[in-house]
């Protein structure tokens, strides 16, 4: 709690822009999990984002950043191709166009499709849409043409469908929040 009143202090003076705030680091270089807790709850950056304290060369914490998903790249060697299928199937619009490049609105992040081979390693990521009636979804892309569905798996607490898309990538729809 005193590292935290302590760089609120300090940020006042010096200003948010990255200068050290002079809070010494553990000798390990980051906090154990209490301070992060507090350090977290203090700043108010509790949401559906990544919180991590950076030190800066001299042992410093720097100041508390929040990090939040804006969009996943996804290579493909046919950027067209792959575009029409999550502009016409899974139904996500276009939001900008460039050589190479064409992104979609995917609802808190977005989804680009980027000109170039991918090399997929053995567990690349997985692309999840969430839906509320993962039935009715499932139904609505297969009918839309998209044959890469498998079965519904429900649990005690939420219902999915993994899939890929037309280049591979893995997608799952999902109930779960």
């Amino acid at each position: 709690m005193l590292r935290t009143r302590r760089a609120k202090r300090l940020r006042r003076k010096r200003g948010r822009g990255g200068a050290a705030t002079g809070i010494p680091a553990p000798a390990a270089g980051w906090p154990d999990a209490e301070d992060r807790a507090v350090a977290t709850a203090k700043s108010g950056c509790v949401k559906k984002c990544v919180i991590a304290m950076l030190a800066d060369n001299k042992g410093f914490w720097s100041e508390i950043v929040e990090l939040n998903l804006k969009r996943i790249i996804l290579f493909s060697a046919d950027v067209p191709r792959l575009a029409r299928f999550y502009q016409d199937v899974i139904g996500l619009s276009v939001i900008g166009r460039e050589d190479g490049w064409i992104e979609f609105d995917a609802g808190g992040s977005n989804i680009a499709i980027h000109a170039g081979p991918s090399k997929i390693g053995s567990r690349a990521p997985k692309l999840v849409f969430h839906s509320s009636d993962v039935a009715t979804t499932r139904a609505n892309l297969i009918n839309r043409g998209f044959g890469g569905l498998g079965p519904i798996v429900s649990t005690a607490t939420f219902d999915m469908c993994d899939g890929k898309d037309i280049d591979g990538n893995a997608i799952q729809i999902s109930s779960r929040r």
